[in-house]
């Protein structure tokens, strides 16, 4: 029994994998697969191992156990499918199998999972796969199907319209059974695995058009099913290739904006690419008949070319001027010699004679501050108490497309941050009554003050963390007589059931979240993962400014490195920590709860922590008010890692200016006097945020 047609829509189940000896002319490519053998089942689903191709054409291909079903396809991105062949094998005696093949067009890009079902239970295998090169639009061709008994399975006959189609063939057994390919196809995937197999995929690109079909060979008689679909490649079957009428201009600079006007582009870019002399550009519009495109940086003198669909267009010559004109950049505000205190916004202004302004970078005193500003106004907030009181210098920088760079004129500004004598130190016992700190003065110093959890890192119930207002609580403070506070430490990113109520989110991590070389590594927290080795400047550049303005304001800061309690209550497993599994795209992982602090010895994760904790040290060890603490509440078995902490900051610290004591809170694995002793430490902190006096060599600290 055999049914052949050019252009009726139906499901097949075929790993759909193409052969790797291939006609030349074919633009058609394999990108990916993947297959299952999902067991019995009426639902499965089955992901890609990298993400698609925006503009690419996936197969979906499925083989279930029981004739007369009905298939649902959809995945995770979105895609329409269409059934391109489908088979009901009755021949399989008693209740027979379906065979189907369904296939989307013009795919959207990014990672993808596909989930296929059926109506009637029974065994289900999968197999899917990505290829590029496929027509966008109406890329099925014909196709053909059989069913029989034998060793020769055969789809039968059918004619292809078009030149360099893909041909999926997808055959089935019975029973296990081994396989040898058709006359010039190569198998391509066995479901299951051989020997063991009731499904293979065999495919070719067929070179010209005409008759087509799809075989095999198996190793003993069996009942079998055969369906064969052809599909075209890109822009074939009679589709008008894109086509470019004119340029405007014809001639510019790197950034230029170019209007390119045609035909056959299509209505959204998707795949498609317009390359000036081989350099691909990024269309900033795209329509069937116009494209607005910039000349990308880098080019020279040649043809615009748009490819729509692996096709390309005609070529049209643009000329690439020289562009050596910088941009002019002036800053507007503040005004030359203006005394400044608190924060100010700096402004700038900046023009290109002949091209766009790439971007705007603000500077003091030659180093960058804030972002790059890729488009005006460029303006930026400075918070002056993060500088030292006296003359900075303030400049601009600008840069065009074509690499040309200019400096503003310099600004100057005075800062001048009354705050009084500030906080002095670093803080040491007193001689005299060593329950006490000192300055050196010889004046006891008693550390009275309040905390709340935000000082440092925004957190709070929604997912976009609300910025805590610093200068206020600053100013609660010394309103009410206060000298100390600790910027908190959060460890996890997500906060679950934390005790000040539900789930809490928290901003300002000391690690980059890029996720990865392709930026799509998600955490557990749905956000990027992070990478270990990329240091977030921003992160340190806060804990500095808000140490910096404690100081200014007479207030001790206790700053704390890692937050035990969190690991120890507050996991869940989408809190997104750093030092957990798929949370980085380093290949760390802590094995969850409170591994990345109970370790007896040295390992990648102490290796970060230790870049960490020093690079701490290198934003805040000149200022005189900080205080350490090791951790909030660390685990029990926390004291080797404490010990460890403690060593390298006391060694780290030998060769900077300021020695800063260390506290540890005596709720950590409950230390004796004799073990803190041992650890060199400073002084401790008690529930309450009581300080307690503990016995370092040759004095004691404290009160």
């Amino acid at each position: 029994m055999k049914y052949v047609t050019a252009l009726l829509s139906l499901s097949l189940f075929v790993a759909c994998f193409p052969s790797s000896a291939r006609a030349q002319t074919s633009t058609i490519v394999l990108v990916q697969r993947a297959n299952k053998d999902a067991g019995t089942a009426t639902s499965a689903t089955l992901a890609f191992n990298s993400n698609n191709t925006v503009g690419n054409w996936i197969g979906v291909c499925v083989r279930a156990g029981h004739s007369g079903q009905i298939f649902t396809v959809t995945d995770s991105r979105g895609n329409t499918y269409r059934r391109a062949a489908q088979y009901n094998v009755t021949v399989d005696t008693p209740n027979g199998h379906t065979l189907g093949i369904f296939y989307a067009e013009n795919v959207a890009g990014g990672a993808n999972a596909i989930t296929v079902s059926d109506t009637i239970s029974g065994t289900m295998r999968i197999a899917i796969v990505e290829y590029s090169g496929v027509a966008p639009t109406n890329s099925l061709d014909v196709f053909a199907m059989a069913q029989g008994n034998g060793v020769s399975p055969d789809s039968g006959n059918t004619t292809a319209t078009s030149s360099g189609d893909l041909l999926l063939g997808a055959i089935s057994s019975a029973y296990s059974a081994s396989f040898t390919a058709g006359n010039g196809f190569a198998i391509e995937g066995s479901v299951p695995a051989a020997p063991n197999t009731k499904l293979i995929a065999e495919d070719r690109i067929q070179t010209a058009a005409g008759t087509v079909s799809a075989g095999a060979i198996l190793g003993a008689p069996d009942s079998w099913g055969v369906v064969m679909a052809a599909f075209k490649a890109g822009n074939a079957g009679g589709g008008s290739p894109p086509n470019i009428t004119s340029l405007n201009p014809t001639s510019g600079v790197i950034g230029t904006s170019v209007t390119i006007s045609g035909a056959n582009f299509g209505a959204t870019q998707g795949a498609s690419t317009v390359k000036f002399n081989g350099v691909t550009a990024t269309p900033a519009n795209w329509g069937a008949t116009t494209i607005v495109a910039p000349v990308p940086a880098g080019v020279s003198t040649g043809n615009v070319v748009v490819t729509v669909g692996g096709v390309a267009s005609n070529g049209v010559s643009f000329t690439v001027q020289p562009d050596t004109t910088p941009p002019v950049v002036t800053i507007m505000a503040p005004a030359n010699n203006a005394a400044v205190s608190a924060t100010i916004t700096l402004t700038a202004t900046a023009t290109d004679p002949d091209s766009a302004v790439s971007f705007v970078q603000f500077l003091v005193d030659g180093t960058n501050t804030g972002a790059r500003l890729t488009s005006a106004p460029y303006s930026v907030s400075l918070d002056t108490t993060t500088l030292s009181n006296g003359v900075h210098t303030l400049t601009a920088v600008a840069q065009d497309p074509a690499a040309n760079q200019s400096t503003s004129t310099a600004v100057t500004i005075t800062v001048s941050n009354s705050a009084g004598a500030g906080a002095t130190g670093p803080l040491r016992a007193l001689a005299s009554n060593p329950h006490y700190f000192t300055d050196g003065t010889g004046k006891a110093i008693l550390l009275t003050g309040s905390h709340t959890w935000d000082t440092f890192q925004d957190m709070d119930q929604s997912s976009t963390p609300a910025a805590f207002d610093f200068t206020a609580y600053v100013n609660f403070l010394k309103s009410h007589g206060h000298n100390v506070t600790i910027l908190w430490r959060k460890d996890l990113p997500t906060y679950c059931n934390w005790g000040a109520g539900g789930t809490w989110h928290v901003k300002q991590f000391p690690w980059m979240r890029t996720g990865g070389s392709s930026g799509t590594q998600v955490a557990s927290d749905g956000l990027p993962a992070f990478d270990l080795t990329q240091m977030d400047q921003t992160y340190f550049d806060r804990l500095r400014a808000r140490v910096m303005q404690l100081q200014q304001n007479g207030i001790y800061a206790v700053v704390q490195l890692f937050d035990g309690l969190g690991l120890l209550n507050n996991r869940c497993s989408n809190d997104g920590y750093p030092f957990t599994g798929a949370n980085n795209v380093n290949g760390v992982d802590d094995g969850g709860g409170t591994n990345s602090m109970t370790m007896g010895s040295p390992n990648t994760i102490t290796n970060y922590q230790d870049a960490f904790v020093q690079k701490v040290i290198d934003t805040v060890n000149d200022q005189p008010n900080v205080l350490w603490e090791i951790s909030e509440e660390a685990p029990a078995a926390s004291t080797w890692w404490q010990a460890h902490m403690i060593s390298l900051i006391h060694t780290y610290e030998a060769s900077k200016p300021l020695n800063i004591q260390l506290a540890f809170p005596i709720s950590l694995g409950r230390q004796t006097p004799s073990s803190l002793t041992a650890m060199r430490i400073g002084w401790r902190l008690g529930r309450g945020f009581r300080p307690r006096a503990v016995a370092a060599p040759g004095r004691r600290l404290a009160k």
